[in-house]
């Protein structure tokens, strides 16, 4: 896939340069949040007859805190006439960054929303059960019934209503 090649060399790029990956990844990040709002722009951003001293004029103007490697990615994508992955590229940097840090990406779903004290209680466990920093990604998911399932590094902390149902139905059918 286009972003994550991109986002492997910038984040290669950035490593040898002393760069932070995860800075440039929000600060792309906000910039195709920028574009979203403003799609004239993303479209004269990959003009082809626009010189490279303009695109990065450009970009800086629209986002100043972009940086020399954020401006790199934005123009490579623009040439190649793929702007509409920057978003993508931005999640694969921080997925590298977290990569390198030891950070686990954990997906909960959950009944309901969590309180912000459930999902600190629920990262610090996870945390701690993994042996690692963990990030987290919530999604309600109401059929789930209540409880909440979580994927992480590899694993499945099965803890809800619906899941254990499943494993009761299992049983019974097995005896």
């Amino acid at each position: 896939m286009k972003a994550r090649a991109v986002a492997r060399e910038a984040a290669a790029a950035a490593g040898g340069a002393g760069l932070g990956v995860r800075e440039t990844a929000a600060a792309l990040e906000s910039f195709a949040g920028l574009l979203a709002v403003h799609p004239d722009l993303a479209e004269v951003l990959g003009h082809p007859a626009l010189k490279s001293a303009d695109l990065r004029a450009l970009a800086l103007e629209a986002l100043p805190g972009l940086g020399e490697l954020g401006l790199a990615c934005v123009e490579g994508l623009a040439v190649s006439r793929g702007l509409k992955h920057l978003a993508r590229v931005a999640e694969e940097l921080t997925a590298l960054a977290d990569a390198r840090e030891g950070v686990v990406h954990a997906r909960v779903a959950s009944a309901r929303g969590l309180t912000a004290g459930e999902s600190q209680d629920l990262g610090s466990g996870l945390a701690l059960a993994l042996g690692r920093k963990v990030r987290m990604t919530m999604t309600v998911r109401p059929a789930l019934l209540g409880g909440v399932r979580v994927e992480a590094a590899g694993k499945v902390f099965e803890g809800s209503m619906k899941g254990q149902l499943e494993a009761i139905r299992k049983e019974l059918r097995a005896a």
